[in-house]
């Protein structure tokens, strides 16, 4: 038998191109779903098609290649396999939020040795016991997946029962957008919320800006108000219901969630503004967690079927195609891809506009 054999190509083929194509992408969607409105559904088909496709283009590059060669051939689809997976989830260096700004980032630093480090131990690894002791890497392989995937589950199942619930009330409705910057001539109600914005510095820069305040004619600004808890789940049904609505009232989540939504869908301001005629929508890109189909699909105007953002689903898979190179690159040329793919503002830009 020849070494290696069709077989452990294919499964080498099929390793690296569920790593690169489906398991970190998936990993990154599962942590960021709130910054996607595509829904896991039409994700998850996507990224099979994207892995599917590579794995075809890998499979024709490799088999017709002759036997010496395929063990060298072997050897860097192993090597690929690893240092991938190493670098997207053992060295997956906190970079602070990737929106498009500037990121932290210096060539000669710890995490820039640490990944070359890393990468050069494995090649040589790879170099001794595929190409000097013609190693298979079958069991490699096959580890690799199962943990990615097991991984995926682990996230899946931490997403916890609303996000789960959430995601299968969704179906196939999305949030659309198209008229979040359209208004009445007659009479509009906006309630805008500085989540996670601290009071004071927002009051300063009034203070400073005077000017500021009639960009908002017509607006109440609270400078006072006061929520009943840190988490934005509970503290904007809350605001919306005007009613107490944290956990340990509740003898269950059970109870917990059917009052909240309950209460939602039957006491809330986007209700009642509904039931006096008012166009609601709700846009928030925690809508599909927080705010499923099932509780508001009857209160806002802006749930449509998914069918309305096909012709979005490109850009957001490119998006998370970034963000996942990003994270299976090493430090040296992270920089380079997130110049290149993520980076969406000036440098000189002036963040001093709210």
């Amino acid at each position: 038998m020849h070494y290696p054999t069709r077989k452990d190509l294919l499964l080498g083929a099929g390793a690296l191109a569920t790593t690169l194509f489906f398991f970190v992408p998936c990993s990154v969607y599962l942590n960021n779903t709130q910054e996607f409105f595509t829904s896991p559904r039409t994700f998850v088909l996507l990224l099979a098609l994207c892995a599917g496709a590579a794995f075809v283009l890998l499979s024709l590059a490799c088999l017709p290649a002759p036997p010496r060669i395929r063990g060298f051939l072997l050897s860097v689809l192993a090597f690929l396999c690893a240092a991938s997976w190493a670098q997207a989830y053992v060295l997956n260096w906190d970079y602070g939020l990737l929106d498009g700004s500037e990121i932290s980032w210096t060539l000669f630093e710890a995490r820039s040795f640490i990944d070359a480090g890393v990468w050069a131990a494995l090649f040589l690894l790879v170099l001794i016991f595929g190409i000097w002791r013609r190693l298979s890497f079958r069991a490699l392989f096959v580890a690799l997946i199962l943990m990615q995937a097991a991984n995926l589950l682990v996230v899946h199942a931490g997403r916890g029962e609303t996000a789960t619930d959430a995601a299968a009330d969704a179906g196939d409705v999305s949030i659309n957008l198209h008229n979040q910057f359209v208004f009445s001539r007659n009479r509009n109600i906006i309630l805008i919320v500085l989540d996670a914005y601290q009071t004071d510095v927002f009051n300063e820069y009034l203070e400073a800006h005077p000017e500021a305040k009639d960009r908002l004619p017509g607006f109440t600004y609270y400078p006072d108000a006061v929520t009943e808890t840190y988490f934005t789940e509970f503290s904007i049904p809350s605001m919306l219901t005007g009613t107490r609505l944290i956990r340990p009232l509740f003898p269950s989540s059970r109870a917990f969630s059917d009052a909240m939504n309950d209460r939602l869908m039957n006491r809330s301001l986007p209700a009642l503004l509904k039931k006096a005629g008012y166009y609601v929508g709700i846009y928030t890109s925690y809508a599909h967690r927080y705010y499923p189909p099932s509780v508001f699909g009857d209160i806002a105007d802006n749930y449509a079927r998914e069918a309305v953002f096909a012709p979005h689903y490109a850009g957001e898979l490119e998006r998370l195609m970034a963000v996942s190179l990003f994270r299976l690159t090493p430090h040296a040329l992270k920089n380079n891809i997130h110049q290149r793919f993520l980076l969406d503002t000036e440098f000189d830009q002036d963040r001093d506009i709210f």
